[in-house]
């Protein structure tokens, strides 16, 4: 098992879910890389144009070098990019930290992240940016107070692509004492998974059983009657809701079914195969011009016959092996003794393992 590692710019989650650490070891990361890569770029011409823009220009999209050159522009004079921030003082595990933009002096301290994404990010109770302000208090004892900011150029918020927050030395001490209690429990083995909107993008959160176990709270909870009477807003709040996690459900179920389809047995469970249908090759237009030219019409009123009511009106033999297909049905998954399956699942619940 890789060792445990904490970073700053995964302190929203580390910070609430002990496990994350491990996790993000065990899984592959769910962000696009591309993305990534783009941003990684943008970030480059940034620091490029803070630097004087001395040498060539880093490689990057459009997009990312407008972002940048907007970015640079809301900094105040003399902002220092790239400074690297030792995080030692909150446990051993923890990396150091890089902030794109730095301005102090001897009781003030600018801090500006900037940020490629679309998912809106908040300045404030960042622990990203708290993190920094930690570095940042720890090399100037003497800085009293920080402002911390996030410009998001792309964000799906445009009223909030930019936003700051002010926080005092004391704050930034009764945080800094949360995130080394925080980092000690990430180096717990048997640390504890915790839901909660950290969960938004974490590689692990397939093979979460908290998750899982939230999951079947939250849709335990939407079978019951509603217990009052909800506003024309909350009503409307709660069917968007319920549809979305609808929607995220069958694309897991779909997925889980495709995957489970191929292995050869999956316990609890019999593959059972899907009907197959016989179906035109080609498209109507070139399928009713070819029947016309051997004096069949098979023209509905708002489609086509099927192959085999065409066969019946004399269509050859030939002809139809010619002009149609087999499409296979899709696999189908059905429990194999449900009483087995329900002990599986108490199981699981029980002790977290299936075996028996």
């Amino acid at each position: 098992m890789q060792p445990v590692r904490l970073y700053a710019s995964q302190a929203g989650k580390w910070v609430y879910c002990p496990a994350f650490p491990r996790v993000n070891n065990q899984f592959k990361s769910p962000y696009d890389p591309q993305a990534a890569i783009e941003g990684t770029q943008s970030h480059a011409v940034a620091e490029w144009i803070m630097r004087g823009r001395v040498g060539k220009m880093p490689q990057a999209t459009p997009e990312g070098i407008a972002c940048a050159e907007a970015y640079v522009l809301r900094l105040p004079d003399g902002a220092v990019p790239e400074v690297s921030l030792s995080l030692e003082s909150l446990g051993a595990n923890v990396g150091r930290a890089k902030v794109d933009s730095l301005l102090f002096d001897n009781t003030y301290a600018d801090i500006m992240d900037y940020k490629f994404g679309k998912t809106p990010v908040k300045a404030k109770d960042n622990w990203q940016l708290i993190c920094y302000c930690v570095g940042v208090a720890d090399r100037y004892p003497s800085i009293s107070n920080f402002r911390v900011g996030i410009f998001q150029p792309r964000s799906n918020n445009h009223d909030e692509r930019e936003t700051s927050w002010t926080i005092t030395r004391p704050e930034v001490l009764n945080y800094k004492k949360q995130l080394q209690h925080a980092a000690r429990r990430a180096l717990d083995p048997d640390a504890m998974c915790v839901t909660g909107s950290h969960c938004l993008w974490c590689p692990g959160l397939h093979a979460c059983p908290a998750a899982q176990e939230a999951a079947e709270i939250a849709c335990n909870v939407a079978a019951e009657r509603i217990t009052r009477v909800l506003t024309d807003y909350e009503l409307a709040a709660d069917i968007t809701r319920l549809q979305e996690a609808s929607e995220r459900l069958k694309l897991r179920l779909n997925g889980l079914y495709a995957e489970a389809t191929q292995r050869e047995r999956i316990p609890y469970y019999e593959v059972l195969p899907g009907r197959s249908k016989t179906i035109w090759k080609y498209e109507p237009e070139v399928i009713l011009g070819l029947l016309e030219l051997e004096g069949l019409d098979i023209r509905k009123p708002l489609d086509l016959r099927t192959p085999i009511q065409t066969l019946n009106l004399g269509l050859s033999q030939d002809l139809y092996d010619e002009l149609t297909e087999v499409k296979r049905g899709a696999l189908k998954l059905r429990k194999s003794d449900t009483k087995i399956f329900n002990e599986v699942i108490k199981n699981v619940k029980d002790n977290g393992s299936a075996t028996r």
